[in-house]
Formats: C-alpha cells, sequence, structure tokens
C-alpha cells in the first residue's frame, strides 16, 4: 500500500511568524540614533520605508513610525468588493492580513463598536474563503500550465503562498496516486 505524504498544517506560532513577515510602508516620524552599523533599516525621520510587519508594529507603538498607507474598515470592506466581482485574484497590500489580525486583537482587547467589529469579522472572513476557493481552483489547473500558476503566485500575498504551496503539494500528490505517476526516484511524483 501506498503512502501519501501529507504535509502537517500550520502551528499558530508558525502561522503568526508568517503573518508578521510581509514588509509594510511606514513613515519615520522620529529619528532614531544609536543603532547598531548593522540594522539594515535607517530609521531617519521624513524616510518612508519598508520593513517587516512585526518591526513596523513596534516602531508605531513606540511612536516612531506610522503607517504610510494604513487600510481602514471601509478600506478592507473595498478589498472585498474587488473580490467578488472578479474571478481572479486581485492584488492585495502584502500587509492585509497583519493588519485584520491587528484590527480584531485591537476590537478584542478595547470592546469598542460591536457593529464595527462584526463588519471586520464577515468582511474578514469572506475575503479569506474568496481568496482560497480561487487559490484552490489555480492549484487544480496549474497542474496543467506553470504560467496559470506563475500569475497566481504574483497575486498573493506572502502567508497565502506558504498556504498555496501546502495545497497545490497535496493535490499534486493526491493526482500522482490517483493516475499511477512515478517520480524519477521511483516514488510518487510532487506535481
Amino acid at each position: 500500500m501506498q503512502k501519501v505524504g501529507l504535509l502537517p498544517t500550520l502551528s499558530a506560532e508558525t502561522s503568526n511568524l508568517l503573518i508578521s513577515l510581509p514588509e509594510v510602508r511606514v513613515k519615520v516620524i522620529k529619528t532614531v540614533e544609536g543603532l547598531p552599523e548593522e540594522f539594515p533599516w535607517p530609521l531617519k525621520k521624513g524616510m518612508e520605508i519598508d520593513v517587516p510587519a512585526w518591526l513596523a508594529d513596534t516602531l508605531t507603538s513606540l511612536g516612531v513610525a506610522e503607517y504610510a498607507d494604513p487600510l481602514d474598515l471601509k478600506s478592507f470592506e473595498t478589498l472585498l468588493s474587488k473580490e467578488l466581482v472578479t474571478s481572479r485574484l486581485t492584488r492585495l497590500p502584502p500587509a492585509t492580513f497583519t493588519w485584520f489580525l491587528r484590527e480584531r486583537k485591537k476590537i478584542e482587547v478595547e470592546a469598542g463598536d460591536p457593529l464595527a467589529a462584526r463588519r471586520l469579522y464577515i468582511t474578514g472572513r469572506d475575503l479569506i474563503k474568496k481568496r482560497l476557493s480561487k487559490a484552490l481552483r489555480y492549484a487544480v489547473l496549474a497542474t496543467e500550465s506553470e504560467v496559470v500558476e506563475k500569475r497566481l503566485v504574483e497575486r498573493l500575498t506572502p502567508p497565502e503562498r506558504v498556504v498555496y504551496a501546502q495545497i497545490r503539494l497535496i493535490i499534486g500528490r493526491w493526482i500522482s496516486l490517483l493516475l499511477g505517476e512515478k517520480g524519477e526516484d521511483g516514488g510518487d511524483r510532487g506535481v
């Protein structure tokens, strides 16, 4: 009996790490002096730079920087509207889901406007589900065309790329198992 090697699901820690890695554009509002020479991001007042989301969160919480292109609930809902009207994936700002998680946590802590919390939750849920359904469709199509896959990957946010790669591997292995295809090493080919 052949075994299909399925990837384990992502742990919560890994998921959080992936969400904190996409770069976010910030505007530095206070120069930070005394940084180590090897520190890769200059933090001079007035600069706009791309930094990892974890660093952007830290800098904004310290009052050193502000988000250059901040999302808000209305623009988040607009992203969903655009996603719903097209059959292909739209381009999202790389840190969209980082922003979503940050807003969700803020609402949980502050126990603010319940209507805004509900709108945020529903919009986030619908956006995630719609994008995943499109990515799944592309994952099946991509078994036949590298061009399709290249266009898709360009439109995925960094955390979505990891999920897509796992889905793609599972689908490819399942198709290979059903078709009896073998890879060069004699094992099932991971399409």
